[in-house]
């Protein structure tokens, strides 16, 4: 071998090594660094396990478990730093990497699918009603639906048994008894659903991706709404990003979604459409169903601010649903074909006058057209309405401890129904409903919350709300105290709302127009504690009762002696008294980092009594409810969650008694039950980051176990045997196992 060789490949390998160091030492002499920490925007919590990256660079890193990340060894420049992490919108932003000093950020991260620039961090309110955060309600939503109310249906504190339906009961009272406050305005149609026909499902017409906030407040706690006893909903859509253009196309178990927004001069725009393929589910449930039901909705929103005092907008909600029966010779008194459709346009002016004084103004309109026809093309059912509104709201901080709020509402309504019926028996058709009716709603409120102390709030408002087609203006006032001293928090009070009925109650054919608004009294209590790592316990009570409340006496089919008799045509009355009473113990983890979520039973019991007769079960009689959430962040891009919720079953609203299987007339009212609901759900979400968009994969399995629930399907007036007695299909099947998946691309 050539002694040379050797020599000179130590002095080549010398040569690379020297040059090697040369250039990894300029690199870090001319090289900067970014430093950080990732919070949650809902809470300010550190966030770990967070994906933070330079778009097309090989420079990435996972937060650590106090949020804290770093990116060293970058060369000067600009660049795109994302964070993301599944279940959160994304974060991008710009930024220009020096040598001569690290940069130190602060990502704030959002719950859902929303990319931003930038987070407002809210602080903790010191109230104790049923609430829900925005990542709680993108995780209980479901992957099958995306329903923003079936996450509230999760909440120990109300009532719901229908795996088909949006709708929830709460302290007693139906969900015709609870409001809706969207934007600030009431609204009076918020679902899909096919009307006029005793068993049908619904679902919101606005998806979760929407959804700014949520908050669920029972009635007799604020001056805000008076439109409804048992309370309201108040839900607020979402602004468009203000900094770029982004879009998501969401595919769901049953839908498929599109959503862009983007700056649009000195504010934003966004909008949103959807539609559902929901038939092949139907039958994956029922093999044999008649029907085929979609529905298609579509929403838009445009901000514009003037200066710094002046904010302008204008929005736009549509939902369409269908229904469509499949089968021949259908008999005379069957939806053929059912359809239904809401429309809003909302206007809002928002005016800081000054530091203390904030106005805001609303104009909207709204309207639902509802209309079945049977085979032949006759029409079974039609039903329109609609609301031309006013809203006026003034914020006057008086002082820095008292806040004063009021409002005034004028709304023109205008309505009609028809509803149309063969019998059989005698070979005639018979007109059950048809008026057209015209009248206003007023309202104005009142509400002043004082806190003498840090740890103190006194509030205090009352209601004015008027149906002109119904005597009197009556008042509803409230009063509560709520004391947060350290660690615990508790509030106390004492509330009164009433209810206008509905038109078809005033002028239908079972119309009274000397019915009177109905009445409801609410003594309620509720106590937290919060512990060490996010672990907060509540408890809380409530005491209720309601009186006058438009009721058609015997309006079913009952056992009179041995006689099976049909519905009577007496009209409606104030009959019916309500008195119901439950608790709540719910044990919760609020956290961004490790497991999350609660456990909570709740008691319930609502008894009631037409005119002075014996108390019975009330529609919404669930004494015992038992629910649970549990959602794990195993990685940056893998999320886990599950939820079970059991209850007690709901007595079948009707005369009828049971022999195994079967159901008959009886003479006594809410005295079988439905058997007990049980329901265990999984999900997995994951995520895939490109620098262009991500793409997150959803799994979702419902009712795991594979429980066999029913649900009450109605009775109908060809439903009862005449002669036996007997009533046929009066529960159904609800879901089974039943396996679901869905993605997301965010770009």
């Amino acid at each position: 071998m050539d002694p040379i060789l050797p020599r000179y490949n130590c002095r080549h390998m010398r040569a690379l090594l020297f040059t090697a160091c040369l250039l990894a030492s300029t690199s870090l002499l001319f090289s900067g660094s970014i430093k950080g920490v990732v919070v949650n925007a809902e809470s300010g919590t550190p966030m770990a396990k967070v994906s933070v990256y330079l778009a097309g660079t090989g420079h990435q890193t996972l937060s650590g478990p106090s949020g804290e990340f770093a990116l060293e060894q970058v060369p000067p420049g600009e660049y795109a730093l994302v964070a993301t992490a599944v279940g959160f919108g994304l974060i991008k932003q710009k930024l220009t990497v020096s040598n001569t000093e690290p940069l130190e950020l602060q990502i704030i991260l959002a719950p859902g699918t929303e990319i931003r620039t930038e987070v407002t961090v809210s602080a903790e309110s010191i109230s104790s009603r049923p609430e829900l955060s925005q990542s709680e309600i993108h995780e209980l939503k479901s992957v099958l639906l995306d329903d923003v109310f079936r996450a509230v249906q999760q909440l120990p504190a109300v009532v719901s048994q229908d795996d088909f339906a949006s709708g929830f009961a709460l302290q007693g009272s139906g969900f015709d008894r609870v409001g809706m406050l969207f934007d600030g305005i009431p609204v009076y149609s918020f679902l899909h659903t096919i009307e006029g026909q005793k068993d049908t499902g619904s679902a919101s017409v606005l998806s979760a991706e929407l959804l700014q906030g949520l908050d669920l407040v029972p009635g007799g706690t604020s001056a805000e709404s008076g439109s409804a006893s048992a309370g309201f909903v108040r839900l607020r859509s979402r602004a468009g990003n203000e900094s770029r253009w982004r879009s998501l196309l969401s595919v769901s178990g049953s839908a498929i979604m599109g959503l862009s927004e983007g700056p649009l001069g000195n504010g934003s725009w966004i909008a949103s459409a959807r539609k559902s393929y929901i038939d092949w589910i139907v039958k994956r449930i029922e093999p044999d169903a008649d029907l085929n039901f979609g529905f298609h909705d579509f929403f838009a929103k445009v901000v514009q601010r003037k200066g710094q005092k002046d904010s302008f907008g204008l929005s736009f909600l549509s939902g369409n649903t269908g229904e469509d029966n499949v089968l021949e010779n259908l008999g005379f008194n069957t939806v053929d074909r059912g359809r239904f459709r809401s429309d809003l346009v909302h206007f809002n002016w928002d005016h800081a006058a000054s530091d203390r004084v904030n106005l805001s103004t609303h104009l909207y309109w709204q309207a639902a057209e509802s209309l079945n026809r049977n085979r032949d093309g006759r029409v079974l059912w039609s039903n329109n309405q609609r609301v031309s509104g006013a809203r006026a709201l003034v914020d006057w901080r008086m002082m820095s401890n008292l806040l004063v709020s009021t409002g005034l509402t004028i709304e023109d309504w205008s309505g009609s129904n028809f509803e149309d019926y063969y019998d059989y028996r005698a070979r005639t058709w018979s007109t059950l409903s048809q008026f057209e009716a015209r009248t206003s709603r007023q309202e104005t409120f009142l509400q002043s919350t004082y806190s003498p102390v840090k740890a103190l709030a006194l509030t205090a408002g009352c209601n004015w709300s008027r149906l002109a087609a119904v005597e009197g203006f009556p008042g509803s006032p409230f009063l509560s105290v709520e004391f947060a001293p350290g660690r615990h928090r508790t509030s106390i009070s004492y509330g009164e709302t009433h209810q206008s009925p509905f038109l078809v109650q005033l002028f239908g054919q079972y119309g009274n127009r000397a019915l009177t608004p109905e009445r409801s009294r609410v003594l309620q209590a509720a106590w937290a504690y919060r512990l060490q790592d996010g672990i907060e316990v509540r408890a809380s009570g409530y005491r209720k009762t309601r009186q006058e409340v438009p009721w058609r006496p015997e309006g079913q089919w009952r056992l009179i002696g041995n006689v099976i008799t049909p519905p009577s045509s007496l009209p409606f009355q104030n009959a019916l008294r309500d008195r119901s009473k439950g608790a709540e113990l719910q044990i919760r983890r609020n956290a961004v980092n490790g497991l999350a979520g609660w456990i909570g039973y709740g008691w319930g019991q609502s008894l009631w009594s037409e005119r002075e007769s014996e108390w019975f079960p009330g529609n919404y009689d669930q004494r015992h409810t038992l629910s649970l959430f549990a959602q794990y962040r195993w990685t940056s891009q893998l999320d886990l969650s599950g939820k079970w919720r059991y209850a007690t079953g709901l007595p079948v609203p009707a005369y009828v008694s049971r022999q195994g299987d079967d159901y008959f007339v009886d003479a006594f009212r809410n005295q079988v039950r439905l058997s007990d609901y049980s329901r265990l759900d999984v999900r997995a979400a994951k995520s895939f980051n490109r620098d262009r968009y991500r793409l997150t994969l959803f799994v979702e399995v419902l009712n795991l176990l594979n429980r066999d629930n029913v649900r009450f399907a109605g009775v109908g007036r060809d439903d009862v045997n005449v002669k036996t007695g007997r009533i046929r299909d009066l529960d159904h099947t609800q879901f089974p196992i039943l396996p679901t998946a869905g993605l997301a691309i965010e770009f």
